[in-house]
């Protein structure tokens, strides 16, 4: 399953890209 790393980079569609954007948040 690569979709799971490449949300990561700038997607909210797995749960890694969505902690991913929380903490660049803030």
């Amino acid at each position: 399953m690569v979709q799971r790393e490449e949300p990561r980079v700038g997607g909210s569609n797995s749960v890694g890209g969505e902690q991913r954007e929380s903490e660049a948040m803030g």
